[in-house]
């Protein structure tokens, strides 16, 4: 896969993996780490955080350590879902994301739906205030919008 990996590098394009949760064989941070190391210039992006489960704050401490770098992204989609049976506004969801931005910060996180499955059970306004509220004005700007327009459109 390294080639595959120096490709999209060299054409400047965005590598995204969803890992699973903790426990799952895909779930390999290290391999991420040592990706994003090999090919400085590469941006990767983390969907939903790493997948933790309710019971993964551990892991995702460790996870979010570990692949704390500067070319490594985390997107925040889906989060709530991962977290389930917990109901709206998702305190566990909140607790994880307040976690990752205190270890990889605001600049490394955006801000996902998982739209329009997640849509089943959740308006679109709940999606977006269990997160808004987390971050400062100056944060909610780089979470909700500045990531993403510099990873996948600049």
């Amino acid at each position: 896969m390294m080639g595959f990996y120096e490709q999209i590098a060299a054409s400047k394009g965005v590598l995204v993996f969803d890992l699973g949760s903790p426990g799952d064989g895909s779930h390999q941070p290290t391999a991420i780490r040592n990706i994003a190391k090999q090919f400085p210039t590469l941006e990767v992006v983390i969907c939903h955080l790493a997948s933790p489960r309710r019971q993964h704050k551990t892991e995702l401490t460790d996870a979010l350590q570990t692949m704390k770098a500067e070319n490594i992204h985390f997107d925040l989609a889906a989060l709530h879902h991962k977290v389930r049976p917990e109901a709206y506004p998702f305190p566990t969801a909140q607790q994880f994301i307040a976690l990752a931005k205190d270890i990889v910060g605001a600049d490394h996180l955006m801000w996902g739906t998982d739209v329009p499955s997640t849509l089943v059970q959740y308006s679109y306004d709940q999606l977006l205030d269990y997160q808004l509220a987390l971050f400062s004005e100056k944060e909610q700007k780089v979470v909700f919008h500045d990531n993403a327009q510099r990873l996948y459109f600049s």
